[in-house]
């Protein structure tokens, strides 16, 4: 992991999961600051799929219907959201591995797929937007009426911006 920084390094962590739903005794997700006993998780197909319940005690996401949520910032869930959500007997199971390619997040495994090593989520403030929409703004036109880009909604919009500096 040389090279992705301290601050990459911070929220590094480790999952042991194995094949099928995995005893709690046996799953552990380690930060440098706190060891985690999740609840339940599965492999499937080589993705990792862990208990809703314990999405925001290993990354501080958490599920919500507008998306997988950090603070006030939400990436949609995929329209077919069965790929990151399921639903079982035994609880509500979130795809950890599908949302780290989404995030553009390293992660590495075991050849049986029993370890999974995620570094950390790439800083959200300096990512490209995950919706692919800009948000909303108002600002003067230069006859000094107000402006939204919400104005301009389903039509093309060029946005040229300048420094004089």
């Amino acid at each position: 992991m040389r090279g992705l920084g301290l601050k990459s390094l911070a929220f590094a962590f480790f999952i042991a999961a194995s094949t099928g739903v995995v005893d709690a005794a046996t799953i552990s997700v380690i930060t440098p600051e706190k060891t985690h006993t999740l609840g339940s998780a599965f492999v499937e197909k080589g993705e990792l799929w862990i208990a809703q319940s314990d999405l925001k005690k290993v990354n501080g996401f958490e599920l919500k219907p507008e998306g997988v949520c950090y603070k006030s910032m939400c990436i949609p869930l995929p329209k077919n959201s069965a790929s990151w959500v399921k639903k079982s007997a035994t609880g509500s199971f979130f795809n950890l591995s599908a949302f780290a390619k989404k995030m553009d997040q390293q992660f590495v495994t075991d050849e049986k797929k029993t370890v999974f090593s995620f570094a950390a989520v790439p800083d959200l403030a300096n990512r490209k937007l995950p919706s692919g929409k800009a948000p909303n703004f108002k600002l003067k036109d230069r006859k000094g009426k107000t402006v939204r880009l919400s104005d301009f909604r389903g039509k093309k919009v060029l946005l040229w911006t300048f420094a004089s500096w």
